[in-house]
């Protein structure tokens, strides 16, 4: 059982035209919506990030970009940035399949990128300023395939990467060493 004390007093969920703000006052829930951006509707599910030291800012990804909403969830706007551009968006289609963030102030997010084609390959992205730009730190062959991020809490150039096997970096994503191949791991 969760203790009422314990509970985020606001939650954040995306749909796929709105987002949904749960908001706890008292002993009741107020449930709040705003559409999100045009570009962000052809998804089915996005990636959602909450950046720790700012509890207005979330982050979102899908197929379309970058939804960012800096109020909490109340508006957002859409990013294309420019690695999207350069890995061929939108004549391949790019899927965000792993997103997460670090724990520290200045908000280094990391994204790994499926590029559609003919070869099933994926990038993985680094942004700084809390997913206003991004730099492609990685491109991934096809046989190395990532499915879930997680960054150091105390170190954000340390990433961990799982799927077919467990994977670390210790330069902010742009070489990965196996830690195992021997496992799968779906999540981090």
């Amino acid at each position: 059982p969760v203790r009422w004390g314990t509970l985020p007093t606001t939650l954040v969920a995306l749909g796929r035209h709105t987002a949904y703000r749960m908001v706890w006052r008292q002993a009741t829930v107020a449930v709040e919506s705003s559409p999100l951006p045009q570009e962000g509707l052809d998804a089915e599910h996005r990636l959602l990030v909450a950046v720790p030291h700012d509890p207005g800012l979330l982050v979102a990804a899908g197929p379309e970009g970058i939804l960012r909403s800096e109020d909490g969830g109340q508006t957002w706007a859409f990013h294309l940035p420019a690695p999207f551009i350069s890995l061929g968006w939108p004549s391949r289609p790019i899927d965000i399949s792993a997103l997460t963030v670090a724990e520290q102030p200045n908000a280094v997010l990391y994204a790994v990128a499926d590029v559609g084609g003919t070869t099933p390959e994926q990038a993985v992205l680094q942004s700084t300023d809390g997913g206003i730009t991004w730099e492609i730190r990685s491109e991934l062959p096809g046989a190395f395939r990532l499915g879930s991020l997680s960054v150091h809490p105390s170190n954000s150039n340390i990433v961990y990467g799982s799927g077919e096997g467990l994977y670390r970096s210790d330069d902010g994503g742009a070489s990965w060493a196996p830690i195992t191949r021997t496992v799968c791991v779906r999540r981090l």
